[in-house]
């Protein structure tokens, strides 16, 4: 097979992916977007924490609804867990590393915030954490994950929203977290500002 075929190949494997997700995932990324409008409404704020292939999407998430994509308006208040080296660094220096996520939601959250967990498999320690620990201070989880058992969809407390992403290959999560993130950014605006004229 020539590299163009490999490339073409790819383009319509991540096209099937998006094609596939598309309908199944329209009322769970609904669901999300008025969460979190309404989250912003109450003038509480939204964390997101990831897994570590993830970090990227939740970067981008942050910097979306932090800074307007489509209309002038205010930043919107939200914070990227774990983005500090200080802190991550201290963890890992206590052995406290599967915590990292859960300490600062204990430090920093209050009742009616909202926590975005971005998932590779739906598995991972630190996440499940987090959603524990939110759930015990009354705050409302959105949990995005990819694996075929994610852990963290079953931890998640009534008020939450399961996004529950279907890929074949590491690079196609990818792909539709980025264009999930994308989404609710767009979403969020639209519901606290109005539609771009």
């Amino acid at each position: 097979m020539s590299i163009f075929e490999n490339i073409i190949n790819g383009f319509n494997g991540y096209i099937d992916a998006i094609s596939g997700n598309t309908e199944p995932l329209t009322p769970h990324l609904a669901e999300a977007a008025h969460l979190m409008a309404h989250t912003l409404l109450e003038e509480r704020k939204i964390f997101c924490c990831t897994s570590g292939h993830a970090f990227a999407a939740g970067q981008q998430f942050c910097a979306n609804l932090g800074n307007s994509q489509n209309l002038q308006r205010p930043g919107l208040p939200t914070v990227f867990l774990g983005n500090s080296q200080q802190h991550t660094l201290a963890m890992i220096d206590q052995q406290q590393s599967g915590s990292i996520y859960a300490r600062q939601i204990q430090a920093l959250g209050q009742p009616g915030d909202l926590l975005f967990v971005i998932a590779t498999s739906g598995q991972e320690k630190p996440l499940l954490q987090a959603v524990q620990t939110a759930g015990e201070q009354q705050i409302a989880c959105i949990a995005m994950a990819g694996g075929p058992h994610p852990d963290i969809h079953n931890a998640l407390c009534s008020q939450s929203v399961n996004i529950p992403l279907r890929c074949e290959s590491y690079g196609q999560l990818q792909a539709m977290q980025f264009l999930a993130v994308c989404l609710l950014g767009d979403l969020v605006e639209q519901l606290l500002f109005g539609t771009p004229t």
